[in-house]
């Protein structure tokens, strides 16, 4: 259950969550990915936002909780650095109705029935905790990073499908809609788009999966793809968010469809800039058959 002051809040509406149809689907979980310094964090919270604010995303992608709040939970983020964050992005009145309906949580906040901290896999902590965040009229929970909430069982496939088969009853048991952050790992002879898009046992356990990746020649530019979505057309699928972190207009990240160019291939920026090999052969080198790098050693 979340420990935390009490405070005066609705009881939860009978009402689904309306959030992102078929690129975030109500009452279930998507994970969204990302290459290092992408800002899922970031993207996470604007989109927690901006469903409070019942406002657009980006790609004609509409939204709302419906009154309900948010709970972001989290192991790295201060609440002060996400309320900090808020007034970065949105104007003043904006951020204070935003403020008025989030809670930002530390997951040592976040324990279990026997005081141990939070194990989603454990069916009394999920119970627990889902019937505390309905009491708190929450519509979405953000949990970065998701893997920090699934105990011992995040390694093993197995325990990864139980763990998400009961979050998945929990979810649609209390009408709420979950985004857990995947953070990259660095498995020895992994490449990057395995190690963006993780375990497939974690993608094939969510309804969606949403991945980023920064612009591998102009940083202040961040795409977000569809990695995976259940009911999203094919259509959709190859259609892209992508917005300038340093565009403040006070709204919000602002998404421009102008930054996707007509060569655009999302692996690229996944894979980044790779580091290129020059070989220079000289007539005796050819001759032989070898090759000879910029420092004269043959190889």
């Amino acid at each position: 259950m979340i420990r935390r002051p009490p405070r005066s809040t609705p009881k939860p509406s009978s009402a689904a969550s309306d959030v992102y149809k078929r690129q975030v689907p109500s009452n279930a979980t998507t994970l969204l990915t990302g290459t290092g310094g992408s800002g899922k964090s970031f993207f996470a919270l604007d989109m927690a936002c901006k469903l409070i604010l019942n406002r657009e995303l980006g790609n004609g992608l509409k939204g709302s909780l419906r009154g309900r709040s948010v709970a972001y939970i989290s192991t790295e983020e201060t609440a002060d650095n996400s309320v900090n964050r808020i007034n970065s992005l949105y104007n003043q009145p904006s951020a204070e109705n935003i403020l008025e309906k989030i809670d930002f949580v530390m997951k040592d906040s976040t324990v279990g029935k026997d005081g141990q901290p939070l194990n989603l896999s454990d069916e009394a902590d999920r119970e627990d905790f889902f019937s505390s965040l309905a009491d708190e009229n929450v519509g979405l929970v953000v949990f970065d990073p998701l893997t920090s909430f699934v105990g011992q069982n995040r390694n093993n496939a197995n325990g990864i499908r139980m763990a998400f088969e009961g979050l998945n009853e929990s979810l649609q048991k209390y009408s709420i809609t979950a985004i857990g952050i995947g953070h990259l790992t660095k498995p020895q002879g992994k490449s990057t788009e395995f190690r963006v898009m993780g375990s497939t046992e974690w993608i094939s356990c969510v309804r969606s999966s949403l991945m980023m990746a920064v612009d591998m020649h102009e940083p202040s530019v961040t795409y977000v793809s569809i990695n995976k979505g259940n009911n999203v057309p094919e259509e959709e699928k190859s259609r892209y968010l992508a917005y300038m972190k340093s565009s403040n207009t006070g709204k919000g990240l602002r998404f421009n469809d102008d930054l996707i160019t007509e060569d655009f291939d999302f692996s690229d920026h996944v894979r980044g800039k790779q580091p290129k090999t020059c070989l220079l052969y000289t007539s005796d080198a050819a001759d032989e058959g070898l090759g000879v790098d910029l420092g004269g050693r043959r190889i």
